[in-house]
């Protein structure tokens, strides 16, 4: 690995706009990789959900603002094949509790994704069951923060009795 290719996947490539972030997939610029306050419609979900599973470069993938959900079926089902990623930050994305079931699904296959960052989004008591049940079979997540959601206790409870 050349110094450029060392100091590159240090840093996180943030990307400018959806089109920005397929290209930086497509050429493998960075493993790390963020989209930030981001307008997206469903097509380009779809787009970007490709690139990854195409690459299977992104060690990193960090989304935050972006309103993931407008289309989030293409990334529940790339994360099912994805064996690339290993930090996956989809805070503040207004994820529904349906989309969080789609992904607790996801991660039930998965078997690279170490650390799942999941910060105020919408998961509710539904997304708490259903991450419960991820944490019961999946050994391989490390670190899961559902913080700022609407989990209620009885979704901590079962967080907590899954571990």
């Amino acid at each position: 690995m050349s110094s450029e290719e060392e100091r590159q996947a240090r840093h996180l490539y943030i990307a400018k706009d959806p089109e920005d972030l397929v290209r930086c997939i497509a050429g493998q610029k960075n493993p790390k990789v963020v989209m930030w306050n981001m307008s997206v419609s469903g097509k380009e979900v779809k787009q970007i959900a490709n690139e990854i599973l195409i690459t299977n470069s992104i060690k990193e993938f960090y989304s935050a603002h972006t309103r993931l959900g407008v289309n989030f079926d293409p990334i529940a089902k790339m994360l099912r094949k994805n064996t690339s990623i290993q930090v996956l930050n989809l805070k503040y994305d207004e994820l529904p509790s349906s989309d969080m079931k789609n992904l607790a699904n996801a991660m039930l296959v998965n078997t690279s994704v170490r650390r799942l960052l999941l910060r105020n989004n919408h998961a509710q008591l539904g997304g708490a069951k259903a991450f419960a049940g991820v944490l019961k079979q999946n050994c391989v997540i490390t670190r899961l923060n559902l913080s700022a959601n609407e989990l209620t206790d009885e979704g901590g409870v079962l967080i907590a009795d899954s571990l």
